[in-house]
């Protein structure tokens, strides 16, 4: 019998056993070809092999397997998981954390990972370590240090926990976020008026000392324009006047407006820039201070005045007008005492 014969008389036979084995492979086309993504590795179980594949991990692309093989996909690239925990503070208050982990898996040591845990570590090892590294570290704080400062160090001790638990399985943490930190309303209320009580107590120190030293300053404001005073009435001489009168004078001629001026007395300047007594003008000046008389010893001698010896300043005057300057700032020392003794005051109070 020729196989053209063979063929005429197995030929549906044929036909059923291709479209069998066409389907088969369609349906077993997903178990066959195995397609591997960006940022994934495969690791491979051979089920009559040996198991577990462990001297090469798959990389990225299109591998085919046998049918009765599984390969077992994982994600290295930076992972990211939330959660919210629920932590008792170091009073005893139930706390609210919301915080998320960021890690990766270390992929030369996969196949550990696989043998170990499995694809399902996350829920076995990662989550139950994060959480108990955040109550690790968030119960050794009170709720007013939540509130405030601590944030960066549970981050720190809670990475630090984690890495130490992790360091037994191929997963290597990168960092811990704490995104909030939720108290108790009422705590949470209690720390709010604290804090702003305390902003006012600060700014009503810091008002006090403003006035404090707006008072010293017109203090000072005011010895100033004292010297200043003092200082012109030594220069408004009669000479000083009498020169300024001819030069009043003088710019009154050079003006080209209209005037009358009435000159009188006996310097024949006009009677308002007369300095002499008989014109009605402006009197000499009198020194402000009277004379210090020597004073007389035994015998009727006169002796030198003792000169105070906690005088650090010196004295500042021409002729009979004296100003000191040693007396000006124990009075500053005397007030700077006075306004540090009641915000000292109110302080306690």
């Amino acid at each position: 019998m020729s196989f053209k014969t063979k063929l005429r008389q197995y030929k549906y036979s044929f036909y059923i056993s291709l479209f069998v084995f066409v389907m088969l492979v369609l349906f077993l086309w997903p178990n066959i070809a195995i397609s591997i993504h960006s940022g994934q590795s495969g690791v491979l179980y051979s089920r009559f092999m040996g198991g577990t594949v462990t001297d090469r991990l798959y990389g990225e692309g299109i591998h085919f397997i046998f049918p009765w093989d599984i390969m077992y996909i994982y994600d290295v690239r930076l992972q990211e998981d939330s959660t919210t925990v629920e932590v008792l503070s170091r009073d005893g208050l139930i706390v609210q954390v919301d915080s998320s982990i960021r890690y990766h898996i270390t992929k030369n040591r996969l196949f550990q990972l696989h043998q170990r845990i499995g694809p399902k570590y996350k829920r076995k090892v990662v989550m139950p370590i994060f959480a108990s590294s955040i109550r690790e570290s968030v119960g050794q704080y009170r709720p007013a240090e939540l509130y405030t400062t601590a944030r960066q160090q549970i981050q720190d001790k809670a990475l630090v926990e984690a890495v130490e638990e992790m360091g037994r399985i191929p997963i290597v943490v990168d960092s811990i976020i704490i995104k909030r930190i939720a108290l108790p309303k009422k705590i949470n209320k209690a720390i709010q008026d604290k804090l702003v009580s305390e902003q006012q107590y600060l700014r009503y120190r810091y008002l006090l000392l403003q006035a404090k030293e707006e008072v010293k300053r017109k203090y000072l404001e005011a010895e100033g324009i004292r010297l200043y005073q003092s200082r012109i009435q030594e220069g408004l001489t009669e000479n000083f006047l009498r020169w300024r009168g001819i030069q009043a004078t003088e710019e009154l001629a050079k003006s080209t407006n209209a005037k009358v001026v009435v000159v009188g007395g006996k310097e024949g300047l006009p009677l308002i820039l007369n300095t002499g007594d008989q014109a009605g003008g402006v009197p000499t000046p009198k020194p402000s201070q009277k004379a210090v008389k020597p004073a007389t010893g035994k015998g009727g001698k006169s002796e030198p005045a003792k000169k105070d010896q906690n005088d650090v300043s010196g004295v500042i005057g021409k002729g009979n007008s004296i100003i000191d300057l040693g007396s000006v700032w124990e009075n500053l020392k005397k007030l700077d005492q006075i306004l540090t003794g009641r915000i000292e005051a109110d302080k306690e109070e």
